[in-house]
């Protein structure tokens, strides 16, 4: 990907391999550290989580978008409605990914450190 490049596709929250996978190769690609993209996998894992235990199961696929703004690398999560004590736990306990939720039904997941050398 090239600055401001995006990557978007559809996750279900009930079976997060596929997009696991997916944001796995994308940022490995990228040339991300593991540690980023072991931390990027963890939240996006509790986003999906929490989405299932707000909604009682019922959840349809969310959209999900991988960006490269240059400053860092983004996933972005839509249709997002809320998240819960084990969501904050998650975010406080990784270092290299911020976790934001601005009230835009997006989640974002932004990682600033790690990433690929200048070129």
């Amino acid at each position: 990907m090239t600055d401001g490049d995006a990557r978007e596709g559809l996750v279900d929250p009930r079976r997060p391999v596929p997009a696991r996978a997916w944001v796995r190769a994308a940022a490995q690609a990228e040339g991300w550290s593991p540690a980023v993209v072991d931390d990027l996998l963890l939240l996006l894992s509790e986003v999906l989580a929490a989405e299932l235990a707000g909604s009682g199961g019922r959840v349809g696929p969310r959209p999900v978008r991988l960006l490269d703004g240059g400053a860092g690398l983004e996933i972005q999560v839509g249709g997002w409605v809320g998240g819960g004590d084990r969501l904050g736990m998650a975010a406080a306990a990784v270092t290299t990914v911020r976790l934001e939720a601005p009230g835009d039904g997006w989640v974002r997941l932004t990682a600033d450190g790690g990433g690929p050398a200048p070129a």
